[in-house]
């Protein structure tokens, strides 16, 4: 059961932080994106892996020279048997917008 549970974890933080990833490209591309349309679209692609968002945290970061995506997820095992404390997953993703 506790192999199960971790393979989940892994899981998903390896979606969130693909999904910071894909989303610092995206903002990299369409730079009059907002800072909402930055969240909104990690959001979809987090989702579009079957993940779910409910208690995930998107903040996104934009200035002239840099974008940054952070996601951060309060994990919580689905199996009542075993006794694992929530773990904090964290993924981040910044890139420059333009060569300085």
């Amino acid at each position: 059961m506790g192999t199960v549970e971790l393979s989940r974890a892994m899981w998903i933080k390896a979606t969130m932080q693909f999904a910071a990833e894909e989303t610092t490209r995206y903002a990299i591309v369409n730079t009059s994106a907002t800072t909402s349309d930055i969240e909104t679209y990690a959001t979809n692609v987090v989702s579009t892996y079957g993940v779910s968002t409910t208690n995930m945290t998107f903040s996104a970061t934009s200035s002239a020279t840099i974008v940054s995506i952070t996601i951060t997820y309060t994990f919580s095992t689905i199996i009542p048997l075993l006794s694992i404390p929530d773990i904090s997953l964290n993924a981040k993703s910044q890139l420059p917008l333009s060569a300085s």
